[in-house]
């Protein structure tokens, strides 16, 4: 928690994808970042910004 009204979360994942398709395997690797927020007078946090990218080289 960065505040008593902003939060963040950093995930990460690594993994293989199927085409349905034709069945190919594609690996993937991902991260993101989840920036929280919510009301100074308490309540439900929800998110604010959302932010994802690849961590795999163009190939």
């Amino acid at each position: 928690m960065v505040s008593p009204t902003v939060a963040y979360a950093r995930t990460r994942s690594m993994g293989t994808t199927t085409v349905v398709a034709n069945d190919a395997q594609v690996s993937e690797g991902n991260q993101e970042l989840f920036v929280l927020v919510r009301p100074e007078n308490g309540g439900d946090w929800k998110i604010g910004r959302y932010i994802f990218s690849t961590t795999q080289p163009r190939g």
